[in-house]
């Protein structure tokens, strides 16, 4: 089975952690209610931050030495992951190419980024879209015409969508189209089976407007993952009856929240009303988790703990 693309994987990453990124408000999500895809993300990037005193703590948290230390151990752990991630779909004798995804992860963890991976897993198709410079959009340039040399993906030509200018790279294996594009201020890239049935709207509306998609309004990230569909990529999914997630993270006041709806694959067990101690919480607030019926799923993790520790 092909592999959702290396971002899937890394994405799967970013996304779970902006879950606990605030606190988690679990909505009544009904089963198989969400339609939407694999998954989606999209992150408004620092220079779009909310400013004056809006989500402070996050901003001078995000300003700190230790903060990008730590953007870049992950930028580098990710990139040299990316030859292990796609090894059994690449020919043999493919290079590792860690310098080149590098700088790429870099910037995605800043700038702002859009990126949605459709299904099924045998047949995926994902579009990336960041705002870049000129020259860090030369460098993203630079770097993917450098991996299809690195990996044997083919000759990369010249190819027009929507009168936007670019280049195309095709292989026999699926996905076998790898496509790049610089229109404004904007990198657009594409990763499908034959034609990508959702650059041509991106690369539209950029022209159009500037841009490929709505700036985010109200919060500064917006994430979805169709965690029962992603089981076949990880054990860990198989194992726990995880649910589709949709959630945002938006500023309140110099904090921020995180809101995340869940949908379950089953329905959940009939619960009783809520009795939400409210004279006893007050501002300011650190975390607040309150749940009902999840206890087979902590007993599952309980039991599934107890074994892995026993082998």
């Amino acid at each position: 089975m092909k592999k959702a693309g290396v971002l899937a994987g890394l994405l799967t990453i970013g996304l779970l952690a902006a879950i606990v990124a605030g606190c988690l408000d679990s909505g009544g999500g009904s089963p198989s209610a969400y339609k939407g895809p694999l998954i989606r993300y999209h992150f408004a990037g620092r220079a779009h931050l909310p400013t004056g005193t809006n989500a402070l703590i996050y901003r001078t948290i995000d300003a700190l030495p230790i903060t990008a230390e730590v953007r870049a151990d992950i930028a580098q752990k990710l990139a040299a992951g990316a030859l292990p991630f796609w090894k059994k779909e690449l020919p043999a004798g493919v290079g590792d190419a860690s310098a080149i995804f590098r700088p790429l992860l870099d910037d995605f963890q800043v700038a702002e980024g859009y990126l949605e991976i459709r299904g099924p897993l045998s047949r995926t198709e994902s579009v990336l879209a960041v705002e870049l410079n000129d020259a860090r959009a030369q460098i993203w340039n630079t770097k993917l015409r450098e991996l299809t040399t690195a990996w044997k993906l083919g000759t990369p030509r010249d190819v027009t969508v929507e009168g936007v200018k670019g280049w195309e790279v095709k292989r026999a294996q699926a996905p076998n189209t790898l496509q790049f594009f610089r229109t404004d201020k904007w990198v657009l890239i594409g990763l499908s089976q034959d034609a990508n049935a959702q650059l041509p709207a991106l690369l539209k509306q950029a022209k159009e407007t500037g841009r490929p998609l709505l700036a985010l309004s109200g919060h500064f990230l917006e994430f979805s993952v169709d965690l029962p569909r992603l089981k076949p990529l990880s054990p860990l999914l198989t194992k726990f009856p995880l649910p589709a997630i949709v959630g945002t993270v938006a500023p309140r006041g110099a904090d921020i929240r995180t809101e995340a709806r869940l949908y379950f694959s089953t329905r959940l067990p009939r619960t009783e009303s809520w009795r939400i101690p409210t004279q006893a919480i007050s501002e300011p607030l650190t975390s607040f988790t309150a749940a009902q019926g999840v206890g087979p799923l902590l007993s599952a993790i309980a039991a599934n703990s107890i074994l892995t520790r026993g082998t």
